[in-house]
């Protein structure tokens, strides 16, 4: 209610000084601007959705080939058809809608569309865009698979997603912001950090964006999955925050727990581990909600109501071993009912039902 008083009493003083009202509108709209929505955890729904039944399922083989995919990273749709980027083959390969193979994109090498661990993949509606971890780039191409364009980028972000002119969202470089605008031209900071998360273990943890997720939703409302602190975020077109909830407790205990084990053990080995991710993935669906792939237990990630972050579960019965694979997936999307999940060298198409908790 402060902030509101201050509003007031700075309309009440603008009145008794006219000759400066113009100049003081702006500053009174600013401090009178909408506070950021910060109200807790995410929602969790007492019912869960869960896997009753697998549609399609398999590796994928090009047809005449003896070889199949081999470390696939990342899955997008491009319209009914699916985007995946076979890291281990350093492709990007096209499945229609039955996980059948149409055709595969790229091979190993550092020429125009070729690739040394192909990564992240997105679809801008205009073009396939493809991150690189060996050649340090990102490869837009069109639907032909001919190469439109590259940036050098590093560190090669693990997400990344598109606005609806085509404009790329980028883990920020500098750690102050959470992303960087891409317009073809220039990166432009977006999304700005709060300070109290600025300290400098954090912030070198944080550059390059390693604890950044990033969706794109109706509007070209962004939001963000901070995979260091556990919180969701959604962000105006301007770059405000506008809502923030942390992931319930309950989970982030557990996870942040397993987490702390974990980077314990490579310490143990001497190797240095700044990051260990909370999530899997972050994605957007094709009906405008968010997908949070994570592995806690029998819940396998969260289906997220992108304008009141309510949250449903998909938990993976023990008694169902046609799931199981499901809590092991490296990505997935979700399309309706329809959840497509990459889970080691494989694809798995799983139809999604309402559960009792």
């Amino acid at each position: 209610m402060s902030r509101f008083r201050g509003c007031i009493e700075m309309t009440r003083n603008m009145k008794r000084k006219p000759g400066v009202l113009a100049v003081l509108v702006l500053a009174t709209m600013t401090a009178c601007d909408d506070p950021v929505d910060t109200g807790g955890e995410v929602g969790v729904a007492a019912t869960t959705l869960v896997p009753d039944s697998v549609i399609g399922s398999g590796p994928v083989q090009e047809p005449g080939k003896a070889w199949e995919m081999f470390r696939p990273v990342d899955i997008a749709a491009l319209g009914d058809s699916l985007l995946i980027t076979d890291s281990g083959n350093d492709r990007v390969v096209l499945l229609d809608g039955a996980l059948r193979f149409v055709r595969a994109m790229g091979r190993e090498g550092s020429g125009p569309g070729e690739y040394r661990a192909s990564y992240t993949v997105r679809w801008t509606g205009r073009d396939i865009v493809v991150s690189d971890l060996g050649n340090g780039r990102l490869t837009w191409l069109g639907p032909g698979s001919e190469v439109h364009g590259t940036l050098a980028i590093s560190p090669v972000p693990q997400s990344f997603d598109v606005l609806a002119g085509g404009t790329l969202l980028l883990p920020s470089r500098s750690g102050t912001h959470y992303l960087d605008r891409f317009d073809g031209a220039s990166r432009q900071p977006f999304a700005e950090r709060p300070d109290s998360l600025m300290g400098d273990e954090l912030k070198r943890a944080r550059v390059g964006g390693r604890d950044v997720w990033v969706a794109v939703t109706a509007g070209d409302t962004v939001h963000i999955f901070d995979d260091t602190t556990g919180e969701l975020m959604k962000i105006s077109p301007d770059g405000r925050r506008r809502m923030a909830r942390l992931l319930p407790q309950a989970f982030l205990d557990s996870m942040t727990t397993y987490r702390k084990k974990a980077i314990e053990g490579f310490t143990r080995q001497g190797l240095r581990v700044w990051q260990w991710p909370l999530a899997k993935g972050f994605n957007a669906t094709d009906d405008g909600r968010l997908l949070l792939l994570i592995r806690n237990g029998s819940t396998a990630g969260f289906v997220i109501d992108a304008h009141t972050y309510e949250a449903t579960r998909i938990v993976v019965p023990p008694r169902n071993p046609g799931a199981q694979p499901l809590l092991n997936a490296k990505r997935a999307i979700l399309r309706g009912r329809r959840l497509t999940v990459l889970v080691a060298d494989s694809v798995i198409d799983y139809r999604l039902s309402k559960g009792s908790g």
